[in-house]
């Protein structure tokens, strides 16, 4: 943050272009959204996500890798569109959207892009 001398604040934020690779998630996996904002799980069992907020109001990008075979738990902050998760592809690859207001992270998903690596 910095501090104008009028009194008010500007908040500045890295952008990311670059994915981070988080590895094999194991039965827990933390994305830290302030470590870049283009991230990757490869799910190597049922997962269940923590997320480090990012420092303010941005889009987020998750490469979930054998995401269907395993059954991911989300934050409480996750909302899907509808209300309803998607059903995530089993040996494959989703791209999941996130726009983070603040407070809830708005998700969206691409099924299906393309065979684990």
């Amino acid at each position: 943050m910095v501090q104008k001398g009028d009194g008010s604040d500007i908040f500045k934020q890295v952008h990311f272009t670059a994915e981070l690779d988080n590895g094999a998630s194991g039965a827990a996996d933390t994305i830290d959204w302030t470590a870049g904002n283009n991230q990757k799980s490869t799910q190597s069992e049922a997962c269940t996500f923590t997320f480090t907020a990012p420092a303010g109001v941005c889009h987020l990008t998750l490469k979930a890798v054998n995401f269907g075979a395993f059954t991911p738990v989300w934050p409480g902050t996750v909302k899907w569109g509808a209300d309803t998760e998607p059903s995530w592809t089993a040996a494959g690859e989703d791209i999941i959207s996130f726009y983070f207001d603040g407070t809830s992270y708005h998700g969206a998903a691409l099924l299906d892009t393309g065979v684990p690596a």
